[in-house]
């Protein structure tokens, strides 16, 4: 097991035009078992292509937080859902879960 949760994010840094600091992404263990649980592989890769994208842009147009939290966002595709929370101070956007409907 890691030290530094950061170890978990195997993607490589995006280059930013507009000059603001990137986020880095943090993906909990637990999390990381259920992307990796996710098929078809095509979902999974959308899924992990998507999660990538909160690098540069946390706060995608469609992104609403959840009720009763100020930090907390949800990410679909299809019927998955990611939950990540964003800590501005730290410029850390952690992958806290994932879900994906009953079989």
């Amino acid at each position: 097991m890691a030290d530094d949760p950061r170890e978990l994010y195997d993607g490589e840094p995006i280059d930013d035009d507009e000059g603001v600091e990137p986020y880095v992404v943090v993906v909990k263990v637990t999390a990381a078992g259920r992307l990796e649980a996710v098929e078809p592989r095509h979902a999974r890769f959308v899924l992990r292509s998507r999660i990538a994208g909160l690098v540069g842009d946390p706060r995608p147009l469609t992104a609403e937080c959840l009720p009763g939290y100020a930090d907390r966002f949800p990410l679909r595709h299809r019927g998955y859902r990611v939950l990540y929370s964003i800590d501005e101070s730290r410029k850390l956007v952690t992958i806290m879960a994932i879900a994906y409907p009953q079989r």
